[in-house]
């Protein structure tokens, strides 16, 4: 089951219906494009959030414009303060208007969160190396796409910061043997591209 919580930066400087205007419970900006919700709870995780709602708080949720209302089990509500609806991608989207974070309402229905989405994974290190080929810093790209320097620290850590080594060209030492040696340098675009021409 995965299960977002939206932070109140979401709310902010919104435009909300006319029709809202004075109704209690807090409902989606208009201006944010949803998937709709039907009215009859055919989503698994939606069943079985809305269902742990009802066993946490001993209230039903409320279909509320084109998601649900419900009682906060994170905080002593007696008034309903939880949204509840459905992302793009199918996942549950819980935002408590009193404040309650992600892991207080997690934890208050009973239920383990889903791993992050889009976690990082590295794909490749490019090293930079002074002229007698002395590591200075990494290059590392992630996947999705992302990049991030490195330097080893006093004690061996990685530092995610540039460093105080100097500013020195991808592939320094090979750069130079290829200038004593009068072959053909080529320029391209990035390590990737000089990795690939090298090999």
């Amino acid at each position: 089951m995965e299960i977002i919580l939206m932070d109140g930066s979401f709310y902010k400087n919104r435009t909300f219906h006319a029709s809202e205007a004075g109704d209690p419970y807090p409902k989606r900006p208009r201006n944010e494009t949803r998937v709709p919700v039907p009215s009859a709870v055919t989503s698994a995780p939606l069943a079985d959030t809305l269902a742990a709602l009802e066993r946490a708080t001993g209230h039903p949720p409320k279909p509320n414009g084109q998601g649900w209302i419900s009682r906060c089990p994170a905080h002593d509500d007696h008034t309903p303060s939880l949204s509840v609806s459905v992302g793009h991608t199918g996942q549950v989207l819980l935002h408590c208007h009193a404040g309650c974070d992600y892991p207080s309402i997690v934890a208050a229905l009973g239920i383990a969160p889903s791993p992050p989405a889009n976690r990082r994974e590295i794909v490749a290190t490019y090293t930079y190396r002074d002229a007698a080929g002395v590591e200075i810093r990494q290059k590392i790209r992630y996947a999705p796409k992302d990049f991030r320097i490195r330097h080893r620290g006093e004690a061996g850590e990685w530092i995610y910061k540039a460093g105080p080594g100097p500013a020195v060209l991808y592939r320094l030492p090979e750069l130079r043997q290829a200038i004593a040696e009068g072959a053909t340098v080529f320029v391209v675009e990035g390590e990737k591209d000089c990795d690939r021409r090298a090999a």
